[in-house]
């Protein structure tokens, strides 16, 4: 029993070695076991059991011969101890902030200027959290298990820091833009780091006067959601899986009584609506620790508030 490698804590994860691995966490999985390829899945981001499974035939050098399979032997990983987890922790923090400090205010008519004001046409001031990298590298992953990142080039860059409940930097978010103020042309324009494997950060953008927060998913949504509701701050969260594990900063627990959250209209896709489903969670979780919560979307499905905002 320990801190769970996903969302922290200090002792609500446990780990199984038995019938292929299982593991459960009191709050990543609801207290409810889940077994390996399920852990696979979670750790590289894969969003399909094939991904796992093409992972793990890779990894053991699983090939077709005839009637049966041939694996290739590989030496066993060394397992990571609790001091060697700290130290790749903390250089994975080091690496986002050397990163970070390469960075610089946003300025008007600079790529990140040009973008935001172009996506949210009515953005007043530009949050200073908000910053603009002039040339940062963009790696595409290896082909193979066994193969290395290649540099496919440098590009402006807007940047944000991603800070946990406890006010640590735990990740770093990254669009990649062109000199004119677009997403530039790669495969993925928006990434977050390597990080330190927390799935609750928040992008901090401003901090609430009074007794109200908002959160959503994207830095656009949240600016655009800032300009129809002005005067309460509006944190992204990057994706729907983190929105959904979001915690009040610690040092703002006796002050923020309410937490609007605003949710993607999301389409129907592989039976869900991710955005709306995490909206849901979060909203039951702040009301069983005694924050009240209301959830804002557009009405139109497939939109989010950028659209009502009326940007694009």
């Amino acid at each position: 029993q320990g801190p769970c490698p996903f969302c922290g804590g200090r002792d609500r994860y446990r780990f199984q070695n038995r019938n292929g691995g299982r593991y459960v966490c009191n709050q990543c999985t609801e207290s409810k076991w889940k077994g390996g390829f399920d852990f696979l899945m979670r750790h590289m981001g894969y969003l399909s059991f094939r991904q796992a499974a093409d992972h793990g035939r890779e990894y053991f050098g699983v090939k077709p011969g005839g009637d049966v399979l041939r694996i290739a032997h590989r030496p066993m990983r060394q397992v990571e101890t609790p001091e060697m987890a700290h130290e790749k922790y903390a250089r994975a923090i080091a690496r986002m902030l050397s990163v970070w400090r390469d960075s610089k205010p946003v300025q008007s008519g600079d790529p990140v200027d040009l973008y935001l004001r172009g996506r949210v046409p009515r953005l007043g001031v530009m949050p200073t959290e908000i910053r603009f990298h002039r040339a940062l590298p963009y790696w595409d992953a290896p082909s193979s298990l066994d193969g290395k990142p290649t540099l496919r080039g440098t590009y402006p860059a807007m940047l944000v820091l991603g800070l946990d409940a406890q006010g640590e930097v735990v990740q770093l978010h990254k669009t990649y833009l062109t000199t004119q103020g677009s997403k530039a042309e790669v495969p993925y324009p928006k990434k977050t780091d390597v990080g330190v494997g927390s799935n609750s950060f928040a992008l901090r953008l401003g901090w609430p006067d009074g007794d109200s927060l908002g959160v959503c998913e994207g830095i656009e949504t949240a600016l655009a959601a800032g300009v129809l509701r002005p005067g309460i701050p509006v944190w992204p969260c990057h994706s729907s899986s983190v929105l959904a594990n979001f915690e009040v900063p610690e040092s703002l627990r006796g002050q923020v009584k309410r937490v609007i959250i605003y949710a993607d209209a999301d389409e129907m896709k592989n039976g869900k609506k991710a955005g709306q489903e995490s909206a849901a969670l979060l909203a039951d979780r702040l009301r069983r620790v005694g924050i009240r919560s209301l959830i804002v979307r557009p009405a139109k499905i497939g939109t989010d508030m950028v659209q009502v905002a009326g940007g694009h």
